[in-house]
């Protein structure tokens, strides 16, 4: 279940489009953890300017705002772990996974959890049923015109379906999340300045009643 990676984009990052849609003042929806405790798992491919890897790797979540990250690379060979609680990422041991990874805002938008920084200026925009808002120094535009750092967020109904990040008008990296055609998410990672991307296929989910703290140690 693997994605195909595509083409990576050039060391330039595209100019960031104005909002598409009919001005709204809707609310976000809410994007949060789901109550009960869940272990997802997957298969996984990276690949930047100088390496490229594939492997399987789980997920343990935890509401409201824990989660454990395995990743193993393919042929049994060496493999590492990240936990992230809150707004804070920790990733002992080899390099692979912290070349592997996005910023925190990222990664837990490629689990459907939006937590993106505070920020003063807000729009919005409805086109069916997506729904586009653009947060941060906006000065009466959108993030296509910001002069600073900038976060663009689409939802797919109620459901979160990606988080950009926009400097200076320029998407420089993004995260999507969407269903595959047989049901389990599909969730892809591109940096478009550094050429990295990461592409992961949900294989199972599995609903526990919890885990044991020990996972939770930063060790």
């Amino acid at each position: 279940m693997a994605l195909t990676l595509g083409v990576l984009a050039g060391g330039c990052a595209p100019a960031a489009r104005p909002l598409s849609g009919v001005p709204t003042r809707a609310l976000l929806p809410p994007a949060v953890l789901g109550e009960r405790p869940q272990v997802m798992r997957f298969r996984w491919t990276y690949k930047d300017e100088t390496f490229q890897a594939t492997g399987d790797g789980a997920v343990r979540v935890q509401g409201p705002d824990r989660a454990r990250l395995d990743f193993f690379l393919s042929n049994g060979m060496a493999g590492g772990f990240a936990i992230l609680v809150g707004d804070t990422l920790t990733v002992p041991g080899i390099d692979l996974v912290k070349r592997l990874l996005p910023p925190v805002p990222l990664l837990w938008a490629s689990l459907g959890r939006l937590a993106v920084p505070a920020t003063p200026d807000t729009s919005a925009r409805v086109d069916g049923d997506t729904l586009r808002v653009d947060l941060g120094q906006l000065r009466g535009s959108d993030a296509s015109g910001a002069d600073g750092r900038a976060w663009r967020v689409a939802f797919a109904g109620t459901t979160l379906s990606r988080v950009e990040r926009i400097e200076g008008g320029k998407r420089i990296e993004w995260m999507t999340r969407r269903r595959g055609a047989d049901g389990p998410w599909q969730v892809e990672y591109v940096h478009e300045r550094g050429k990295r991307r990461l592409s992961i296929a949900v294989t199972d989910t599995t609903i526990v009643e919890g885990f044991d703290d020990a996972i939770w140690r930063r060790y």
